[in-house]
């Protein structure tokens, strides 16, 4: 018996081994179990399923919104229109506020109404909303100007939270559950690269064409981003589901040899 568990004490250990290492070499088990699989092979796995691809593009899109809103409504509206600080602190104010609580109860939401109609409406929203901005001076002025900023910010705040803690839960929703944390990590990566890009776009649009037309430019990008999700989000997923079942074969199996 000494024997025995001592053998089956190097066989843990020789596990563990192999484990560190395969971690170390960016590796992790295919959802078969039948050899392993690069970080880069599951990034480009990402891409080619229509699912976690169109919330990649959504993710980035709707961060690349925000990298205009910091880079580009400010002189917008300020140097622009002249709008006060006090004035533009709240208007961010009431995106920020609005989006921030709002969603503590969409992920919850969508977890039994479904995320495909969160994802698409918020986009959609929020394609709307940035549309309305640069619109709104063209027809009004004064308060009425303010006000429907204002509104405008708010429903701004209601797009963002309607998509943004779903995106995430689709993603992990359509991947196979051992490599789920790579996916969502690839998904993360590109999703705040729309920082990055969204400034740098802005800029170069301000400069080259004008504020109103880098606005426009957004606004168009997440109407675009908005059909790709209804086209292609929900396709792919059987594939993860039939993953999913043979990881969570694979688990069974190795727990029943450990009992052994």
């Amino acid at each position: 018996q000494e024997g025995g568990l001592l053998k089956v004490e190097q066989e843990e250990e020789e596990e563990e081994v192999e484990e560190e290492e395969e971690e170390e070499e960016g590796v992790v088990l295919d959802p078969t179990g039948d050899n392993v699989v690069s970080t880069l092979h599951i990034v480009l796995w990402c891409f080619k399923n229509p699912s976690v691809a169109s919330c990649i593009q959504a993710g980035l899109i709707n961060n690349l919104k925000d990298g205009v809103m910091w880079g580009v409504l400010a002189s917008f509206m300020q140097d622009q229109w002249g709008v006060s600080d006090a004035w533009y602190g709240s208007l961010t104010f009431a995106y920020a506020l609005t989006w921030g609580i709002v969603q503590l109860f969409t992920g919850a939401l969508s977890d039994k109404l479904g995320r495909k109609w969160f994802m698409c409406s918020g986009m959609l929203i929020q394609g709307v909303c940035m549309l309305t901005i640069p619109l709104v001076p063209v027809v009004l002025s004064g308060w009425a100007r303010l006000a429907s900023w204002l509104v405008t910010c708010f429903l701004l705040g209601l797009g963002t939270a309607l998509v943004y803690p779903v995106f995430q839960a689709a993603v992990g929703d359509a991947s196979p559950p051992l490599w789920r944390g790579s996916v969502i990590g690839t998904y993360r990566l590109f999703r705040d690269m729309g920082y990055v890009v969204g400034a740098l776009v802005s800029g170069l649009a301000a400069d080259y064409i004008s504020l109103d037309g880098s606005l426009y430019m957004t606004a168009a990008l997440l109407f675009l981003s908005s059909l790709c999700l209804t086209l292609f989000y929900g396709r792919g997923m059987s594939y993860a589901a039939d993953q999913a079942a043979q990881g969570v074969q694979l688990e069974m199996e190795v727990e029943a040899k450990r009992k052994e």
